[in-house]
């Protein structure tokens, strides 16, 4: 990472490093290790799509800011009306789950891995 005028910059080494840390260390987390192998895939498929988002980014530019990042998860983001919260997916009778609710909920694991990686470039 380089600091360039109080901003920090991220190089393909720099999200390479914070994304294989973050994968290494993910079920350290309480949260994941609650979870099934199947929504654990989710996280971690998600926390790798959006660094290979910034990595394809860095095929042309030496580096990428803090903002741009942000930028990225913004629009990678699941709106919130795409979005079904674990814990209520998990309480729902089996015959009541649908394909969207299902879609929904993956949705929000996405959400949840690529909120993670943001948070690792944020320290």
């Amino acid at each position: 990472m380089k600091i360039l005028n109080g901003n920090s910059y991220f190089e393909k080494a720099d999200v390479l490093k914070i994304m294989d840390n973050l994968l290494c260390n993910l079920f350290k987390r309480e949260f994941v290790k609650k979870q099934s192998s199947s929504d654990i895939l989710h996280i971690q498929n998600a926390i790798k799509k959006f660094a290979t988002n910034i990595i394809l980014l860095l095929k042309t530019e030496k580096a990428v800011n803090f903002e741009y990042i942000e930028t990225i998860y913004t629009e990678m983001m699941y709106p919130a009306d795409n979005l079904l919260d674990p814990v209520v997916y998990n309480q729902m009778n089996y015959s009541d789950i649908t394909t969207d609710d299902m879609k929904r909920c993956e949705n929000w694991f996405f959400n949840y891995g690529i909120a993670l990686l943001v948070s690792e470039f944020e320290k």
